[in-house]
């Protein structure tokens, strides 16, 4: 890095923000800003990373257990993440532009990654570089097609346009793959957003950037394509045609409820919801609903019941549900 005409304090905040970084980010300055601090700090938890995992190496070579964190979470208080953005920007905006990055798949968020502390609810973050070096690929690719379009921009002896004097990036084979680990979940996205649109009946586009991001921060987690069947068939089996308080279950079935980070493990171990057997009258009986049930059919039904002691039950909970 260049050395500055000015003598800057040492060790003062600073904040960078790029262009692309804005563009990134759908415009959202905040959200551009948050995706340059994390960056920052991802890249200081690399190197921590290497250093523990090399004295963790040698712990082993000596019997001694892997105590030291390898791991590449950053934990950044809401006081921390204001103070980063140097004051640029209140809580409730970054709150906001916190969704937005993790919706388009730049980071997760999580729960303390240590089990010893499953009770702490501070949030964890971990900032996905390989998702930024695909946007950034692509958008090399978007920028170099515009200007052969042009006709008007100068190419080098490589064939790479040049805007303004400055060539743009090569595509390497680093950035190559990550291209073609896109294109290859691109068919992942569409057969999960295409068996949605079948369970449901409605018509989710496969190509929404937010929907996108949503399936692509799960895939990075390790979930597979059968895992988003296996929720979509759970919650289908539990919300579809249900109604709750007036209001239909049904506006649930969607990509922002399915797919959040903070749902989907839950939702993929949830037990199938049960329908009531027509042929089993007192599994049926336990599921009317309160309207339904009178003292005239309650008693007709308390008599064909075939369980002992299921009399009183039944009758404890129609007590509680406002009979007399």
């Amino acid at each position: 890095m260049r050395a500055s005409c000015v003598a800057h304090p040492p060790k003062e905040r600073l904040i960078i923000l790029r262009e692309w970084q804005v563009e990134a980010c759908d415009g959202d300055r905040c959200a551009g800003l948050l995706l340059s601090f994390f960056e920052y700090w991802h890249n200081i938890k690399l190197e921590q990373s290497r250093k523990a995992r090399e004295s963790n190496d040698v712990a082993e070579k000596h019997g001694d257990e892997r105590t030291q964190d390898e791991s590449l979470y950053q934990f950044h208080t809401e006081k921390q993440l204001e103070e980063g953005l140097l004051g640029l920007y209140k809580r409730t905006k970054i709150k906001k532009s916190l969704e937005k990055l993790e919706r388009l798949g730049y980071i997760s968020i999580h729960n303390n990654p240590n089990p010893k502390y499953r009770f702490d609810r501070t949030r964890h973050f971990l900032f996905h570089s390989d998702a930024v070096n695909v946007f950034l690929a692509n958008r090399g690719i978007k920028k170099s097609g515009q200007c052969d379009k042009s006709g008007g921009q100068s190419t080098d002896k490589s064939g790479q346009s040049d805007i303004n004097g400055s060539a743009i990036p090569e595509i390497t084979t680093e950035t190559s793959s990550e291209i073609t680990l896109k294109n290859k979940n691109n068919g992942v996205h569409a057969q999960i957003i295409n068996y949605l649109n079948q369970k449901t009946g409605k018509k989710f586009s496969p190509t929404s950037r937010h929907t996108r991001g949503l399936i692509a921060a799960r895939l990075r987690e390790g979930y597979t394509l059968n895992d988003f069947k296996k929720v979509i068939d759970n919650k289908v089996m539990s919300w579809k045609g249900r109604i709750v308080d007036g209001a239909p279950m049904d506006n649930y079935l969607r990509p922002d409820t399915l797919f959040r980070p903070t749902k989907f493990e839950s939702y993929l171990n949830e037990l199938p919801y049960r329908q009531p057997e027509e042929n089993n009258e007192a599994f049926a009986f336990w599921y009317r609903k309160p309207k339904d049930i009178t003292k005239e059919t309650e008693d007709e039904d308390i008599e064909s019941l075939p369980y002992p002691g299921l009399e009183e039950k039944l009758q404890e909970v129609y007590d509680k549900l406002g009979g007399k």
